[in-house]
């Protein structure tokens, strides 16, 4: 068993590698560094924690067509299809009320801030069709004046996902790749499935499930981790995209297991927003989905065997 342990995206990633079948071992090191490079690049683009990033870039000329490279467009067209297919639960455009929050930098930075840098107007009304504009042909982007983006989670599934496709093609076929609970499971562990443990959000250090999965996704949506305090008030950074404030739910945490990491980590954000009856609906439109939610009452609901 090989283990890679390093920081990205603002958490905790790891490789967990059955390197059984991988040959010749020696060279694994080198696969494992070259997935690495690939995050760290793909992170680099689509963070807005980065004035140089092309994320940034985008959000410091609205109004304007930017070129941008062919994994930001890439993303930015899966984020305006999320958008549309959600009817707006998923909402990318609203870093300038995440900012508003408090959350306007990096998570581990947050409870030192000291200034006031954007005061939102209210009333906060959310955009009826996408503020960001696609051109195929040029590969640019428009985003309009008003919004900010933040890709939030559908980047970093994205980004787990394009990671965890290098490792594949470089010929690891059996391995989690693990970024903050966002997981991909491919393959096996010497023959058995990869055993994941789902988070007790009342307890961090004790799971309420434990689950067999071989070449699925998981991914987790919480208001127990990250949040802090904005004058006064406790808030959290998963937002209500019809409110623009912190999402008021009776579920504190939904865990959704996947084929696509993408879908899960959508799956998961809108099923915590909209709440539990919403959710249950939600569900039973995504039959290839399975699910966990812990409701704030401690109750917990899924469709797991």
């Amino acid at each position: 068993m090989k283990m890679n342990l390093f920081r990205a995206m603002g958490t905790n990633v790891e490789f967990i590698i059955d390197d059984t079948k991988f040959q010749p071992i020696s060279s694994l090191n080198d696969v494992i560094l070259s997935a690495k490079s690939r995050m760290e690049a793909l992170e680099s683009r689509l963070t807005r924690f980065r004035n140089d990033s092309e994320l940034s870039h985008i959000n410091q000329q609205t109004g304007k067509w930017i070129a941008v490279t062919k994994d930001t467009f890439t993303i930015l067209r899966l984020a305006n299809e999320q958008f549309d297919l959600t009817n707006g639960v998923f909402n990318p455009f609203m870093g300038y009320v995440i900012q508003n929050l408090g959350y306007r930098v990096t998570f581990k930075d947050i409870h030192n801030q000291t200034q006031e840098l954007f005061r939102i107007q209210y009333p906060y009304l959310p955009p009826m069709h996408s503020p960001l504009q696609l051109n195929e042909m040029t590969q640019e982007v428009r985003l309009d004046n008003g919004y900010m983006l933040d890709l939030g989670g559908i980047a970093k599934g994205w980004i787990v996902e394009q990671t965890a496709d290098h490792l594949l093609n470089n010929g690891v076929s059996d391995f989690i790749c693990n970024a903050g609970g966002d997981l991909v499971c491919k393959g096996t562990n010497n023959g058995q499935p990869w055993v994941v443990g789902i988070t007790d959000p009342f307890n961090e250090d004790k799971h309420i499930f434990n689950l067999n999965v071989s070449n699925m996704c998981v991914a987790t949506s919480g208001t127990y981790s990250r949040t802090w305090s904005k004058q006064g008030r406790k808030v959290h950074h998963i937002i209500d995209p019809f409110l623009g404030e912190p999402a008021d739910t009776d579920i504190i945490s939904c865990t959704v297991i996947s084929p696509s990491l993408i879908e899960a980590e959508i799956l998961a954000k809108a099923a915590l927003i909209l709440g539990t009856s919403a959710a249950q609906q939600l569900f039973d439109m995504n039959k290839q989905c399975d699910w966990i939610i812990v409701k704030i009452s401690g109750e917990v609901e899924h469709s797991c065997n």
